[in-house]
């Protein structure tokens, strides 16, 4: 995963602590580890991509393996807030990806991920991502014209 390149105690409930575990993350989803995966995503995961598609942690791991190759993962600044054993963290996200059976592209996105201290690690409960507009494009290309 590039960006912040800062080694952080993955395993401290502290804010630097998140953020390692959101690099473990990265780098898990780039070597397709799915163990790792298993680790920092909690059973309970609700993870909504881009396109609006909701998995859970199993429709994700099958994703991850069979649908969507993450070749390059770049993390924008990340800001967290802690509330008690639960962090929500924000920021933005370039992932080169490769769709299988189609060529690689860039997606950048804004993220909203929540993680919860357990068992003295972070785990992620929650991932919603938004298609960042692009800069040329009307920003309300997306939206359906009412009376249109």
């Amino acid at each position: 995963m590039k960006g912040d390149q800062t080694e952080w105690p993955a395993d401290s409930p502290t804010i630097e602590g998140v953020i390692a575990a959101e690099q473990r993350r990265g780098e898990a989803l780039v070597a397709v580890d799915l163990a790792a995966l298993c680790n920092i995503l909690a059973p309970e995961l609700t993870h909504t991509h881009t396109r609006g598609v909701t998995d859970d942690l199993s429709a994700f791991l099958h994703f991850v393996e069979h649908d969507m190759a993450f070749l390059e993962i770049e993390r924008g600044p990340l800001t967290v807030r802690l509330f008690g054993d639960v962090a929500v963290m924000t920021g933005t996200s370039s992932n080169l990806v490769k769709p299988r059976d189609q060529e690689p592209i860039l997606s950048r996105s804004q993220a909203l991920q929540v993680w919860q201290w357990r068992s003295h690690r972070w785990v992620m409960l929650a991932f919603q991502s938004t298609t960042l507009p692009s800069q040329t494009a009307d920003p309300f290309s997306s939206y359906v014209r009412h009376g249109k």
